[in-house]
């Protein structure tokens, strides 16, 4: 399973969350926030040829390197790289809302400097599994030299360890806002909002592979029991680089992406309280599970006794109850979803399909630690009078 003890949690949604610089949330940056964010550092996935020799070399406006007469590094006193030993296992979902950020992960998801204008007419996201172990960092406090014509940033850090990367896009029409909405807070199977918005995809495997089918695991145990080791890398490679701003640099202001709005005329129609409130026949089939007592087509049939209260719903199993089964799940209504939670993560997400009708998908992480992840359609019992 994957080595490590450190587990930060946190949802980036452009620069490093846990012990590095600040984040975005997501939202397109297009006003002197946006100027103060570009003129500290960028975070973005390393290309795999990366290395310590790279560190202090300049960078244009595509982040591409500058020539090899002009490309050596700009602190050529600094003998030294500071080396800050780590073991942080992370989670990040990602969402690309301007061209900085397109054009500094680029070269690591395969995108060539000649193809940027056209993928700038896509919308990108990714989720990342990873493991730090190692940060290497120039040490630029030494003499800066002449920066060359058209170096805007150098790289400062390396971030080494183990990766699994999915990189998700699409048309801005197809990977709309609420495509994105669902991208951020679904708690299942990637593939499953691939499939749904039709959306293509990369994948980047670099220490770390699922050991199923691969989930937006955003616990500890989940992590865990979602992604191990890949005994083809031995040892750990560059995952992540930070660019840092040259001084005085002229930087272009970045131009946003916009998110086109879903048609909410598409969307099913629910939504009152009491279209949820009241008991539930529910039936669940395990597409995924790396649990031993449970195997993927095995069904599982309960009775939910939904109710509401104080603005959240909440789930009390009446029938068909297992130990794993928990009634303290917190719902609401997100149309043209009901989302529960259990603690900080979305266990349970349904949509209503038809009168008196659910169906949608539950994840299930246990303290072994493995994972289950089930289909589930709900159908309404009548009220007796």
């Amino acid at each position: 399973m994957i080595i490590g003890s450190c587990f930060c949690v946190t949802l980036l949604l452009v620069l490093l969350g846990c012990g590095g610089a600040a984040q975005s949330g997501g939202v397109a940056l297009d006003s002197e926030e946006a100027d103060h964010q570009y003129t500290t550092t960028i975070f973005a996935s390393a290309d795999l040829g990366t290395g310590d020799h790279h560190l202090g070399r300049p960078f244009n406006a595509h982040f591409q390197p500058l020539s090899a007469a002009e490309g050596g590094t700009l602190f050529p006193e600094s003998k030294r790289l500071v080396h800050s030993p780590a073991n942080a296992m992370e989670h990040q979902r990602f969402v690309v809302s301007n061209y900085h950020e397109l054009a500094a992960n680029a070269k690591a998801w395969g995108i060539a400097s000649g193809q940027l204008s056209d993928a700038a007419k896509n919308r990108y996201a990714a989720y990342r599994a990873y493991q730090i172990t190692a940060v290497r960092e120039l040490d630029d406090t030494t003499r800066m030299r002449q920066a060359p014509s058209g170096a805007l940033y150098y790289l400062w850090r390396i971030h080494y360890g183990r990766l699994y990367e999915v990189v998700l896009f699409s048309s801005s029409e197809r990977f709309h806002a609420g495509a994105k909405t669902e991208f951020l807070g679904f708690g299942g199977s990637i593939d499953f909002v691939r499939a749904k918005y039709r959306l293509a995809q990369r994948v980047r495997g670099r220490g770390l592979k699922p050991v199923g089918e691969a989930l937006f695991a955003t616990t500890t145990t989940q992590i865990q029991s979602t992604y191990t080791s890949d005994p083809n890398y031995s040892e750990p490679v560059p995952i992540f680089v930070e660019y840092k701003r040259v001084p005085n640099a002229q930087l272009p202001r970045p131009t946003s992406f916009s998110w086109v709005e879903m048609d909410k005329n598409i969307l099913p129609k629910i939504v009152r309280s009491q279209d949820i409130v009241g008991t539930w026949k529910v039936s669940m089939t395990a597409t995924y599970s790396t649990c031993n007592n449970m195997s993927i087509g095995d069904q599982r049939n309960v009775t939910w006794k939904v109710s509401f209260d104080e603005g959240f719903f909440s789930v009390n199993v009446i029938e068909g109850a297992q130990s794993a089964d928990n009634t303290n799940y917190k719902g609401w209504l997100d149309a043209p979803y009901v989302r529960f939670k259990k603690g900080n993560a979305i266990g349970i997400e349904l949509q209503m399909t038809g009168a008196n009708e659910l169906t949608g998908r539950r994840v299930v992480a246990n303290s072994e630690p493995c994972a289950i992840v089930y289909d589930v359609h709900a159908a309404k019992v009548p009220d007796e009078f």
